[in-house]
């Protein structure tokens, strides 16, 4: 099941998503805050969240067609989101 993750934060969402759905696969992060997004880059870079592009600004977030083209995903079944 893949999840695109709005207002990411650290992902702590999705880490507990992972819990009831273990085949979670976040397609995309959307976080604007710097801290957060190197939080991210760190998690990705240490294996404890799986590879995916970071978006910084959820206002321009590309239409369907232009995200597959640019990530090579299809979509997304499901919406996780933080606190802006």
């Amino acid at each position: 099941m893949n999840t695109l993750s709005i207002c990411a934060g650290y992902s702590g969402i999705e880490l507990g998503v992972e819990k009831i759905i273990p085949d979670l696969n976040v397609v995309c992060y959307c976080e604007i805050e710097a801290f957060a997004c190197c939080n991210l880059i760190s998690k990705m870079e240490k294996g404890f969240l799986n590879p995916a592009p970071i978006w910084t600004d959820l206002k321009n977030f590309p239409t369907k067609k232009e995200f597959k083209e640019a990530t090579g995903e299809d979509g997304f079944d499901l919406l996780t989101g933080g606190f802006p």
